[in-house]
């Protein structure tokens, strides 16, 4: 086998299950290698032969950089494609409806997701922006204000200050604002808990 090479790039291989995931990394491959920009480009009028030449040889990279990522079923569908356009095309036209499902699973996640008992503010906040940066990853529009609006609606009774302070709040309401109020608020409520502060 032979040895990888210090600069090669190495990315999960697509499968059926995360292909929103292996979409963002291989467009940092195709990037890196300088073949993102030709596999959106058509192909040049055929009295360009120059420009033709290198578009082909540009689209067989492409082509050769998704089949090596994809797992072997995922190769088969696009084992008749002639170039890097149709294999991406073809990719994802495969996976658009499961995409849609995986979409909707992580949009109900984000809409239900409540702060755990116990859960840190960090931890929280963290959780919320991970499911925000999914849904963006898949394309979804998802607005700051949303995410710090869901943050502090799922707070506790305890962070209730907080929650009137955001109300109260005049302008743009941001992700970090509403952390930082949320933490200062448990900051707070642990010296209380440990009697430093009377």
């Amino acid at each position: 086998m032979a040895e990888p090479k210090e600069n090669e790039e190495f990315i999960p291989k697509l499968n059926s299950t995360y292909y929103h995931e292996w979409k963002r990394d291989i467009r940092m491959v195709l990037l890196i290698k300088d073949l993102w920009n030709q596999l959106h480009e058509e192909i040049a009028p055929a009295e360009r032969v120059a420009e033709r030449s290198a578009w082909k040889r540009a689209q067989q990279r492409a082509l050769a950089v998704i089949h090596l990522n994809c797992e072997r079923d995922q190769k088969r569908l696009i084992a008749d494609a002639e170039n890097g356009i149709e294999a991406w095309d073809t990719l994802a036209q495969r996976y658009a409806s499961s995409d849609m499902a995986h979409v909707m699973r992580i949009e109900e996640r984000f809409g239900q997701v409540r702060k755990k008992k116990g859960q840190t503010i960090e931890q929280w906040v963290t959780q919320v922006k991970e499911l925000a940066n999914l849904l963006r990853e898949m394309g979804q529009e998802v607005p700051a204000e949303r995410v710090a609006h869901r943050i502090i609606t799922e707070v506790g009774k305890e962070y209730e200050a907080v929650k009137v302070a955001v109300r109260a709040r005049r302008g743009v309401l941001t992700v970090d604002w509403v952390e930082q109020q949320l933490l200062a608020n448990e900051v707070e409520k642990n010296e209380d808990d440990d009697g430093t502060l009377q």
